[in-house]
């Protein structure tokens, strides 16, 4: 658990193209109510700014936990997974790859595929695609952000060169 000193924050425009986009997850109804929850904003700057002490991050911290109380149990285990790959095996990157870009991997993931096509017998498969995600983003040092997909979660995340160009999973 996380404590963050954090504002309300009315931004109807981001949170309306994020429920008009095409998906299939969540359903509707789950849709509303995360757009009910609408956002806040933290004094949390971009790593690597000059200006990074008087910098704010809008976030969807309610939201966000509505989607994960909604993934059915291949997509949570999936994710469980992946965070735990990422402490257990990825010790040298755990501060830079965070349970965060998991989560953002597996709302992906969810939104874009069929959600029957999420079933125990295919855990493996999601697990390996959660896995070829990551890869792609740690060497392309891109992964869009669920909420604002303009936001990159890997922008200044401190991966080193040598980190990126050997990771194979």
């Amino acid at each position: 658990m996380d404590t963050v000193v954090s504002l309300r924050c009315h931004c109807p425009s981001i949170l309306k193209r994020w429920a008009t986009r095409h998906r299939h997850w969540p359903p509707p109804v789950i849709v509303q109510r995360v757009v009910s929850f609408g956002a806040n904003v933290t004094p949390v700057g971009f790593k690597g700014s000059e200006f990074k002490q008087i910098e704010w991050r809008i976030c969807f911290n309610t939201g966000e936990t509505e989607l994960v109380k909604n993934l059915n149990a291949t997509q949570a285990k999936v994710y469980v997974l992946l965070k735990m790959i990422v402490k257990d095996v990825l010790r040298l990157c755990k501060k830079e790859i965070t349970s965060y870009v998991m989560k953002n991997i597996v709302f992906w993931q969810a939104e874009r595929n069929p959600q029957n096509t999420f079933s125990a017998k295919s855990l493996v498969h999601w697990l390996h695609d959660g896995l070829r995600e990551l890869t792609t983003a740690i060497v392309k040092q891109q992964l869009s952000y669920y909420m604002i997909p303009d936001r990159n979660l890997m922008a200044e995340n401190g991966l080193q060169e040598h980190q990126r160009s050997d990771t194979t999973l």
